[in-house]
């Protein structure tokens, strides 16, 4: 199996969590810890993609706007806990929509792409994850990194164990 000739899809998480742009930041700030893919994806009516909300974007929120130096480090070495009722407590008293955390634009990659195609721009755009939209722009899946990685590991020792039959070992 090649990069070149291996699609996106087949690698891609299907199951991907999505919010409305209108939703409260609790929802996305949730959804972002707690997704096995690190973010979610915000999408209109149509699952078409609006905008995303990674742990990074977390992050951002509560170092630029709510916590002063280092009392959110020090949060975080004491405990994951302690950071998870401070953001649920900042976003309450911020109020807010999903709308105004959300990354935008976003980077998507087409259903058609090959997974080639899908590293050169992880690459070129230093990406963590990105959404895969059909044709008419809707959500089908996302693909992150460590799918990428795992697509040239596969490829690498499917290229050694045909070496290897060809060797006779």
């Amino acid at each position: 199996m090649s990069l070149q000739t291996t699609s996106v899809t087949d690698w891609m998480h299907a199951d991907v969590p999505t919010l409305a742009p209108e939703g409260p930041v609790r929802a996305a700030l949730d959804g972002a810890l707690d997704s096995p893919v690190g973010c979610v994806v915000v999408v209109d009516e149509r699952r078409r993609v609006r905008g995303i909300v990674t742990e990074g974007d977390v992050i951002r929120r509560v170092l630029s706007e709510e916590v002063p130096g280092g009392a959110f480090l020090r949060s975080v070495l004491s405990s994951p806990d302690a950071v998870l009722r401070y953001l649920r407590d900042a976003e309450r008293s911020h109020g807010g929509t999903v709308a105004d955390l959300m990354t935008e634009p976003v980077v998507t990659l087409n259903a058609s792409a090959t997974m080639m195609q899908a590293a050169q721009l992880f690459h070129t755009r230093a990406l963590r994850q990105v959404p895969i939209v059909d044709a008419n722009g809707a959500l089908v899946g996302l693909l992150n990194r460590r799918d990428i990685v795992r697509a040239i590991f596969e490829q690498h020792d499917e290229a050694e164990r045909q070496l290897d039959g060809e060797h006779g070992t």
